[in-house]
């Protein structure tokens, strides 16, 4: 199975750690949390009987809009699509009118101006063609969120021990190739976003500490509802890298 952690957080709340806003932004800090997380991650994933292969993130995510984001102000009212519940709640902080939607009915809610903006991937936007809708991506990056490869834990453990071993080996060398191939997909997508006439931009030094100061409260509130493991993960996460 290929899982979005981020979608499974109603069975298991840990599981959006990643997507706390700004929490863990982009590839090294997300290696960095993967440290503390992979292993409540394995005993998340063997309460539902699985075992864990290997784990992948996306491209950070960006916001497209209309207009340039260069104040909050211009976020206000407007009504734009996320992915899960952690952006719901940041986007409503910021002072937007999220929609938590999937991505099946993105495209036809911007044709129909039923949304204004999408919060998503580089990957995604050119999937989408969001050039034909809007002119700019607002490149916050203030969430990533990764897909795990999973199979039975039945079946895993019914396999023998040099299977097991074989397996992991190769799962191990796609986890790193599949990171590399992650990094160079942000890279072309980005580029074939500008080719098609999309502005790509970068939040000022003052909005991005705007977007930090609405972000940061997330992370407690996220350990309220996380638990304890949650708690632990982060402390030890926020040692290591200074956050």
């Amino acid at each position: 199975g290929d899982i979005l952690l981020n979608q499974q957080v109603g069975e298991a709340p840990f599981l959006g750690i990643e997507s706390v806003p700004y929490l863990a932004s982009g590839y090294d800090e997300i290696k960095a949390l993967h440290e503390f997380s992979r292993p409540v991650y394995d005993e998340i994933a063997a309460d539902f009987n699985q075992k864990i292969l290997y784990m992948v993130p996306w491209p950070g995510q960006g916001v497209y809009t209309d207009e340039e984001i260069v104040s909050l102000d211009d976020l206000e009212g407007k009504s734009i699509r996320v992915v899960d519940k952690n952006g719901l709640d940041y986007m409503n902080r910021l002072g937007a009118a999220p929609r938590q939607m999937p991505w099946g009915e993105v495209v036809p809610a911007l044709a129909s101006g039923a949304i204004q903006g999408v919060t998503t991937s580089s990957s995604s936007g050119v999937d989408g063609k969001f050039w034909e809708f809007m002119g700019y991506l607002n490149r916050f990056n203030w969430q990533s969120a990764s897909n795990m490869v999973t199979v039975n834990l039945d079946a895993w453990n019914a396999l023998t021990e040099e299977q097991r071993a074989a397996i992991e080996k190769v799962a191990q060398e796609l986890e790193a190739e599949f990171w590399d191939v992650s990094r160079n997909e942000d890279t072309e997508k980005l580029k074939t976003l500008a080719d098609n006439g999309m502005k790509v931009t970068e939040p000022s030094p003052e909005l991005r500490e705007q977007l930090l100061a609405e972000a940061t409260p997330m992370w407690d509130a996220f350990i309220a509802e996380a638990g304890d493991r949650a708690a632990e993960v982060i402390a030890a996460y926020r040692e290591k890298t200074g956050k």
